[in-house]
């Protein structure tokens, strides 16, 4: 047997303690190197995988592409990762040291991974019985966003080779640059110059130390540690990095007592693309994402500067919004939200969840949800979950049944039961005695019931069906100053200004005597017979036989109160004359892009058009032909400071001297076409100041600037517009449901549903801005007419009126002073059509 391996035996016999150690040497040898070539190996696999250093160095993030008004503020943003980049020169030395005290305190002393970190996270962990801190270094947490982000044992190893060759390749600051703006902190704000904006809407250089704790505390679990979301556990990470900024001696004792004291005192900004001018935000990201590219917009950094004048954008919000409720009560009540039965406990049962998404404290103009508790003839009792009201006549007179046939005024409810019935969910608005007055009859006013702390004065109220669009331009510079698509944004995107093609009704009326005037031997005051007509369409076996609105014929008129009171059959006599061919190609010309009916209903405005290519039309009259080349467009700038796209005036303030002159040589050989002749134009925008003035849209003059317009009516009342202009303001407004099978009321005309938010628009934008006449140019005479004859009037007269010829057209003979004129006098009125 071979001897034994004792004690005994190794100190008696030194050789078996020596092959020993010979055995168990090579055995450590042989592992060592083992672990080395799997190290290596594993180094090497890892290592393959990691991105480039070049990446690093030359840090591009996804930035956030920023949207201003003119005045440079922003009203909109668009990104994948919500980032501001900001140098670490601009970065307050607070936030720095904040940052360090709470992630890597060792950060300036190690090489990438600091093991004193980990060991002292070791211990608190150990200490709390749960993870209350992290190990990894800022160096660590740089190279944990440029990997995969899912937590997985290689990724750890891949996170320590990356830390250790981002150390040996970039200094300090240009990690803590890294760091700063790439990190994460919560609620889509990328980078700690975003993350001051989204916090608390102020800059970084704003920032107290309170503020600036709390947004260092935020990288370790943005989500765990989120004001918004737990505000105690936010806190208490607050104070951990004061309590690490106070030892490491960033701050003083009296500083740390100062900012715990504050505590938390969120501002968090609001979502400006949904608030300020989504519409328009929404066009110019989809032009943006059109011309440059998806990754361009997301992720380019772009900063877009527009023509949006925000003051007037507010302007067109209000007014349509306010219009189109009123418009769309005018239609009529379309019934209850839903009806709860009463059965004992269901109506109890809702009236808690209405205090569950109702606010407590009263807020008027916000619509809230609401029960009928009980109905009388004078009001209905509602609740609103947290306190009940009335519910009086005068808030609801409105509430007659949807019928496109009844006009509004005259089919005012007078009983409340015919309206509602207990366990109706329905909408309602807090106001008041004097409100309710000021919206409704006197007879109503009188039967308001009294109010006390605990019961409250409610309107009906419901979500309008009606649907409308604004678009206005500065006319002199094509600069597009307000746009809105619809009522509510967030209900419907679809941009109405810009996308929805409808009939233009006598709104396209001004083109087609436009194209008269200017193609044929018609002037202002050639007389046309308005009578009942015809048309067979034997081919089509159709017959059609238009009316004038009110079925009513006034035979003989001027061509300029034909157009003034919007005369249908007058229009369809004159399109014959220029013929159809002729009207369409002009109207092309003018800038309508979209088809147009090749048939005479084209007078009538039958062919569907969008918004914006009327509204074109009619700034191309005010600039008496010039073409208009609407855009919203200033510059588009990189993050780097290449400009993409730049559309500023040569003297604009903003252009560098060298973009001046480029800017004036670009304006000098993009000189603006003239579409029309400039005298036709003046002529057809005279004729739109009458009926501004004297015609459908009379009302327009009451914002007390002269105005030229014209009211838009379609058949059955589909569609509403009013299309006008002063000096240097063009809008046009539009009306109607998004639906073509739903018409408005019969009684609801341009003039009723659309001009009223037009004067609400106008009048507000141009308070306090004189406005001058357009001036004829040289080939027009402005002459004294006689209303009556269309002759000259005669000095004495009294009765007369200015209208505009072509030089060389206007009547060269004075009306008759007899009241019967001579029988030779007959053919010098005019040429009849």
């Amino acid at each position: 047997m071979g001897a034994k391996l004792t004690i005994k035996n190794m100190v008696e016999k030194p050789g078996i303690l020596k092959k020993t150690g010979q055995i168990f040497l090579c055995a450590l040898i042989s592992l060592a190197s083992s672990l080395f070539l799997l190290g290596t190996i594993l180094y090497i696999y890892f290592a393959n995988q990691l991105p480039p250093l070049s990446s690093l160095a030359q840090f591009k993030p996804k930035l956030t592409t920023k949207v201003l008004d003119k005045d440079l503020q922003t009203i909109a943003e668009f990104a994948i990762e919500d980032r501001v980049l900001m140098p670490l020169t601009k970065i307050p030395p607070k936030v720095i040291q904040a940052f360090i005290a709470a992630e890597d305190s060792r950060f300036f002393q190690h090489s990438g991974i600091n093991l004193w970190g980990i060991l002292r996270a070791v211990i608190k962990n150990i200490q709390a019985g749960s993870i209350v801190q992290g190990g990894s270094s800022i160096t660590q947490q740089v190279a944990k966003t440029f990997l995969s982000p899912r937590r997985t044992f290689s990724r750890k190893i891949k996170e320590a080779i990356l830390a250790r060759r981002i150390e040996k390749n970039l200094s300090k600051k240009d990690i803590l640059f890294l760091y700063l703006n790439q990190i994460y902190l919560g609620h889509g704000a990328y980078g700690i110059a975003r993350a001051a904006v989204r916090y608390f809407s102020k800059n970084l250089a704003q920032l107290d130390l309170a503020e600036i704790s709390l947004l260092a505390g935020l990288p370790r679990a943005p989500t765990s540690y989120s004001p918004f979301n737990n505000r105690q556990k936010a806190r208490e990470r607050q104070l951990y990095v004061l309590t690490r900024m106070l030892e490491e001696k960033y701050i003083s004792p009296d500083e740390y007592s100062i900012a715990k004291t504050k505590g938390i005192k969120l501002k968090p900004d609001i979502n400006r693309f949904r608030t300020m001018a989504p519409y328009f935000s929404e066009t110019v990201r989809r032009y943006i994402a059109e011309t440059y590219g998806e990754k361009l917009l997301y992720e380019g950094g772009l900063t877009v500067y527009t023509t949006l004048d925000m003051e007037k954008q507010k302007f067109a919000q209000k007014a349509l919004q306010q219009g189109i409720l009123q418009l769309d009560k005018r239609q009529g009540y379309r019934g209850p939200l839903a009806s709860i039965p009463n059965i004992p406990g269901q109506q109890k049962n809702f009236i808690d969840l209405l205090k569950k998404v109702n606010p407590k404290k009263p807020i008027k103009s916000k619509y809230l949800f609401g029960l009928v508790k009980n109905v009388k003839i004078r009001y209905a009792l509602v609740t609103v979950g947290h306190y009940e009201g009335n519910l009086p006549l005068a808030g609801m007179w409105w509430a007659r049944p949807v019928n496109p046939e009844l006009h509004f005024e005259g089919s005012r409810i007078r009983d409340v039961t015919r309206v509602l019935k207990k366990g109706d969910v329905i909408l309602v608005s807090l106001t008041d005695n004097a409100d309710l007055k000021k919206n409704s009859l006197p007879e109503y006013h009188r039967i308001i019931p009294k109010t006390s702390k605990r019961s409250r004065l409610f309107k009906l109220e419901q979500e309008p069906g009606v649907q409308g669009a604004l678009l206005s331009f500065d006319p002199h510079t094509s600069k597009i100053k307000a746009m809105v698509g619809g009522y509510n944004f967030e209900k419907s995107e679809f941009n109405r200004a810009t996308q929805a093609c409808r009939q233009p009704g006598s709104a396209m009326k001004p083109i087609i005597y436009a194209a008269a005037l200017q193609h044929t031997d018609l002037t202002p005051t050639s007389i046309i017979v308005d009578s009942p007509i015809i048309y067979d369409d034997p081919e089509n076996k159709h017959r059609w036989t238009p009316s004038n609105y009110g079925h009513q014929f006034a035979g003989e008129v001027f061509l300029r109160d034909a157009l003034i009171n919007s005369m249908n059959i007058p229009s369809i006599k004159v399109l014959q004359k220029v013929t159809i061919p002729t009207a369409v190609k002009f109207a092309h010309k003018l800038g309508i892009t979209s088809k147009l009916n090749a048939d005479l209903s084209l007078a009538l405005g039958s062919s569907c058009l969008t918004l914006w290519e009327l509204a074109r039309v009619y700034g191309v009259f005010n600039q008496l032909g010039k073409d208009i080349s609407l855009h919203f467009i200033e510059k588009i700038v990189g993050p780097q400071g290449k400009v993409l796209e730049n559309n500023l005036h040569f003297n604009n303030f903003r252009l560098t001297a060298a973009e001046k002159i480029g800017n004036l040589y670009k304006e000098i050989q993009s000189k603006r076409p003239q579409l029309m002749d400039e005298n036709i134009a003046y002529l057809t925008t005279h004729l739109l100041e009458g009926v501004a003035t004297v015609g459908t849209g009379a009302r327009s003059n009451s914002i007390g600037k002269p105005v030229a317009g014209k009211t838009g009516t379609t058949n059955d009342s589909f569609d509403a517009w009013f299309m006008g202009f002063t000096k240097d303001l063009v809008t046009g407004v539009w009306t109607g449901y998004d639906i073509y099978q739903i018409p408005l009321s019969r009684y609801e005309t341009g003039a009723r549903a659309a001009l009223p938010i037009w004067i609400d628009y106008m009048g507000n934008s141009l308070q306090n801005k004189p406005q001058d006449k357009i001036k004829p140019p040289e080939g027009v005479i402005m002459t004294r007419i006689d209303p009556k004859t269309g002759l000259l009037a005669l000095p004495e007269s009294e009765e007369y009126v200015v209208e505009a010829f072509v030089k060389g057209s206007e009547p060269v003979e004075y009306t008759f002073q007899k009241s019967t004129p001579e029988p030779d006098q007959f053919f010098k009125m005019g040429t009849v059509y």
